[in-house]
């Protein structure tokens, strides 16, 4: 009797955001080593094309990259239509930390900030799931930080997003 391994991505379609670089890179690498169906996503089409290849030598999985900006609208509704079927997997990587005390944050750094790591991947989420795109049994991972739970200067606005994003993907769980 074969025994059920939760963790198993074989044949599973997984989509990972930030996956030009860092951690999201090496998580869409690593899926595709566990023989999933990786669509990366990115904003540099450049590194995007190396991580392509990256995924097409591991596997001859159909593995697909896509350009996009998930922070604007279009960018979030091209990158739904782009799934086109359910996801077993969404990982959401894509994020910055740009440091700033908060005696010289600007409002536009705040916003930058908010819109890659909270608005982007809670809108996009929002956007798969009135489409219907993640999967029956399929999971939703939101990439924070221990930033989230401690004070460092100079990333208070980093710290906010990322603790933010486990408030949310709490409710989320909820739901």
């Amino acid at each position: 009797m074969e025994s059920l391994n939760p963790f198993a991505l074989t044949d599973k379609r997984i989509l990972v955001t930030g996956a030009t670089s860092g951690l999201g890179q090496a998580i869409a690498l690593a899926c595709a080593r566990m023989g999933a169906e990786v669509l990366a996503v990115g904003r540099n089409e450049q590194r995007l094309s190396a991580t392509q290849q990256a995924l097409d030598s591991i596997s001859s999985r159909p593995h697909a990259t896509l350009t996009g900006d998930l922070v604007t609208t279009e960018g979030r509704h091209a990158l739904v239509s782009w799934a086109a079927k359910p996801l077993d997997g969404v990982v959401h990587c894509a994020g910055i930390s740009k440091l700033s005390p908060t005696r010289l944050m600007t409002e536009a750094h705040l916003k930058e900030v908010q819109s890659i790591n909270f608005d982007a991947p809670l809108m996009l989420t929002q956007g798969l799931l009135k489409k219907n795109l993640v999967a029956q049994g399929g999971s939703i991972v939101f990439i924070s930080s221990i930033a989230a739970h401690i004070g460092v200067a100079g990333v208070g606005v980093y710290s906010g997003t990322k603790a933010a994003l486990i408030a949310a993907a709490r409710c989320m769980a909820m739901e």
